[in-house]
């Protein structure tokens, strides 16, 4: 397995010319062929592997390869590539900080506010594993993915779509991968707080949110509050 996925990006990842590595396929049927190849890859991972070298080098290609596919605008081929990051991104665990990651954060970024949720929640989801592990990072680290983060307008996207959810439209885990994804956001950047707090539309759904959603929301939301250093208080003011 892991000879299969050195072939493949052997062939597609390359140089720009200036020292750093890029994907270079656009074509549809080699990015589906590759993200095939990246999930059985990453089924076979353990934590054994993932400390080898040459397992290393593999994964930061498949980073590569994954933030380049995550910009094309083929709707199978990014439900591949976000499902594909998600478990890519799980497996790694906090470890993910040490790659490459800014690129990665910017496309997954770009993701959030797309009206296909089968993309929109895992890419979430992966940035929510990719943020978290950037808890205890140094403050350099910090403010290089806020920038591509700010620049992605991520936080507007979750907070559009926490304004938008729809009981019956979207479905449950949408709401929550979002409500986690923001919570983190804001515990490591508090200066975006003020875009939280400061949208009563936001602030009046959240507390719709916690007290009549289910036990596994408001719990979610309250950890939110938490972050955003919001007294629980305010829910009850506002029921």
């Amino acid at each position: 397995m892991f000879l299969a996925v050195f072939s493949v990006f052997y062939v597609h990842v390359r140089s720009d010319g200036h020292g750093a590595k890029r994907w270079r396929s656009t074509d549809a049927g080699i990015q589906s062929h590759v993200l095939k190849a990246v999930a059985a890859f990453v089924g076979s991972l353990t934590n054994d592997a993932l400390r080898l070298a040459p397992v290393k080098e593999s994964v930061s290609d498949i980073l590569l390869a994954l933030e380049g596919i995550l910009k094309t605008n083929n709707v199978s081929v990014l439900i591949q590539a976000a499902d594909v990051s998600l478990k890519l991104v799980s497996c790694i665990g906090n470890s993910v900080r040490r790659y490459q990651i800014l690129e990665m954060v910017s496309s997954l970024s770009c993701q959030l506010s797309s009206d296909h949720l089968r993309i929109a929640i895992p890419c979430a989801s992966a940035l929510t594993c990719i943020l978290n592990s950037l808890v205890t990072a140094r403050a350099s680290a910090q403010a290089e993915i806020w920038e591509a983060v700010e620049k992605t307008n991520a936080a507007a996207s979750v907070i559009s779509a926490l304004q938008n959810y729809a009981h019956d439209v979207h479905p449950l885990n949408y709401l929550t991968e979002m409500i986690s994804l923001l919570r983190s956001i804001l515990w490591i950047w508090p200066s975006s707080r003020y875009h939280v707090w400061s949208n009563c539309n936001l602030m009046a759904k959240l507390a719709q949110y916690c007290l009549s959603a289910e036990t596994t929301v408001a719990a979610k939301i309250l950890k939110l509050y938490a972050a955003l250093g919001t007294s629980v208080l305010y829910v009850a003011m506002e029921r």
